[in-house]
């Protein structure tokens, strides 16, 4: 009956309220409604159920089909044999069985080009028709619920009873209403087809129209044609001397990406069968066409849908819950104009806001996994290979965007990345500090806290070698060089006090042994002058070699 490669299976699910009347409340827990005839029937409410269905999807890609027209027109069934998986109810009252918009999502993804999408099945409200809730409704409610079926889906099913006529071409008369409240980009006055790219066609769904029950084939002049080329050249072109129509046929044109048109031949005239078409006792009353037609119709469409589209950007379930709240609260509020340029950009920020906010933490993450401090150029290098890595996040998570969108949002992305970057080289060079100013200061007081009291020139000198050549080997980061220049300064002063007061000390050891060392050698018997003086010199030469081995032991010591 239907096409084998239709995605449905598994086992079958109920659609949810997505949309419902203000006067309607919906019991989760039962699966029914309530009406409350008194409340006139005026602004839409968004379900809680619904919107967790389309949660649920998360990031992932939709695909999103939407049943609208007249009421009665047999949306619902074919809501249902599109996405095998979902069942629409049915009703068969004199008004409208449906209020509002429901949602069904298919279990299995599709494949649309090279990527995966989930199906969401929209079941509009029959427009035009009698509430069977018996309360008032508001003169725009069509355009409302139209105004959603548009910005939420990207191919949009138009039931219609009977051939394509102008009664029919009236009855889309909301398109109008709704084309006029888009605030577009720029105005274009055409009289002929609008293209999509001059009007609202660059944000819109596909569009299809499904004339159902006709028993004859189209054409022109005599001549067989398609429905669609029947629709372009009879309902759809310019006339002269007929504004009313003009303005709904170039609204049309101007609001959907592509439109065609087909036709399904009645299902039966047995006003019992068509009840439940599917039921084994019917079987018989079927048109035999009816089903085979229909399943040619079911491959059409899916051979023909497109994953959302705003402005180039794919969007995800998460987004799409955006556009309905921004579309509802617009249509609530009676708003005159549709910015959907603003409502895109908006909901774009926002994912790109959360993207980039989510890449610039795999960045600091990655950093901060880096003991610190490091030394300036492998830092640079690490950050260098961490932000190519979470551009290439970036870029994988948006790649569904506009590529001018992106590049922008990649562009704040980078920016914010440097600004991390040069804040986290400012904690590196401080880490640098003190990491290598708490060594320094520990190798001094290893090195110099044990000399003697009065340390030798050569001491001192082989403890500021060991404290540099230790020093050298343990410094780390872009800091070490301003430490170590800064250390030996303060080093150099203190080593040159110490030398001093070593010197001091030798010179005065020294002097009270040349002094001892001649009293002596006069207690003995008188010397000759060339005795005195050879005396006099193997003193002095005693005292001068006491104090180089006291001070420093080092012939070549220039304070020696």
């Amino acid at each position: 009956m239907i096409d084998s490669n239709h995605p449905g299976n598994g086992s079958i699910s109920n659609a949810v309220p997505l949309c419902l009347p203000n006067n309607y409340t919906w019991d989760s827990v039962t699966k029914k409604i309530d009406v409350d005839k008194t409340k006139l029937r005026k602004t839409l409410t968004v379900c809680t159920e619904g919107v967790k269905l389309l949660q649920s999807l998360k990031d992932q890609l939709v695909v999103v089909l939407c049943i609208a027209g007249p009421a009665r027109s047999g949306k619902s069934f074919l809501a249902s044999l599109l996405q095998e998986d979902i069942n629409f109810d049915v009703g068969h009252g004199a008004g409208s069985h449906t209020a509002g918009i429901w949602i069904g999502v298919g279990a299995t993804p599709i494949r649309i080009g090279n990527d995966e999408a989930r199906v969401v099945i929209l079941d509009a409200e029959g427009l035009g028709g009698v509430n069977i809730d018996g309360s008032n409704t508001d003169a725009k409610w069509d355009h409302k619920i139209f105004s959603l079926c548009v910005l939420l889906s990207s191919y949009i099913i138009y039931n219609s009873k009977g051939p394509p006529n102008y009664d029919e071409l009236d009855k889309l008369g909301f398109i109008a209403e709704f084309s006029s409240s888009i605030l577009h980009e720029r105005q274009v006055d055409v009289k002929e087809q609008q293209p999509p790219s001059e009007g609202f066609g660059q944000f819109g769904p596909d569009f299809l129209w499904l004339f159902r029950d006709v028993l004859f084939k189209p054409d022109l002049n005599g001549k067989p044609c398609t429905w669609t080329k029947f629709v372009y050249n009879t309902l759809l072109v310019h006339k002269p001397n007929d504004p009313e129509r003009n303005n709904i046929r170039k609204s049309i044109c101007s609001t959907f990406k592509t439109i065609q048109a087909t036709d399904l031949p009645p299902p039966t005239l047995d006003s019992n069968a068509v009840k439940n078409l599917l039921a084994e006792e019917n079987k018989h009353k079927i048109n035999p066409l009816f089903f085979s037609t229909i399943a040619k119709v079911v491959k059409k469409i899916w051979s023909s849908v497109q994953i959302k589209n705003i402005k180039g950007s794919k969007l995800t379930g998460q987004q799409l819950i955006g556009i309905l709240h921004h579309v509802v609260n617009s249509v609530n509020s009676e708003c005159d104009k549709l910015d959907v340029t603003s409502m895109w950009n908006g909901i774009v920020n926002t994912q790109m806001q959360r993207n980039i906010q989510i890449a610039l933490d795999l960045y600091k993450k990655e950093m901060e996994k880096t003991e610190l401090p490091e030394e300036e150029e492998t830092y640079l290098k690490l950050h260098k290979s961490t932000k190519d890595s979470s551009k290439f996040h970036f870029e994988k998570v948006t790649i569904r965007f506009d590529k001018k969108i992106r590049l922008n949002h990649l562009h704040v992305l980078c920016e914010k990345i440097e600004i991390e970057f040069n804040n986290s080289l400012k904690t590196n060079e401080q880490a640098s500090l003190v990491f290598n100013n708490t060594l320094i200061t520990d190798l001094e007081n290893e090195y110099f806290n044990n000399l003697p009291a009065k340390p030798s020139c050569m001491e001192l000198k082989t403890a500021d070698e060991k404290v540099n050549a230790c020093y050298n080997k343990g410094a780390k980061g872009p800091k070490a060089g301003q430490v170590k220049s800064e250390k030996q300064l303060q080093r150099d002063q203190k080593i040159g006090r110490m030398r001093t007061e070593s010197l001091i000390y030798a010179e005065q050891q020294s002097c009270e042994l040349f002094e001892k060392s001649l009293k002596e050698a006069l207690q003995g018997e008188p010397l000759s002058q060339s005795e005195l003086n050879a005396q006099k010199k193997t003193c002095i030469d005693g005292c001068f070699n006491n104090f180089r081995k006291a001070s420093c032991n080092d012939m070549d010591c220039t304070p020696c």
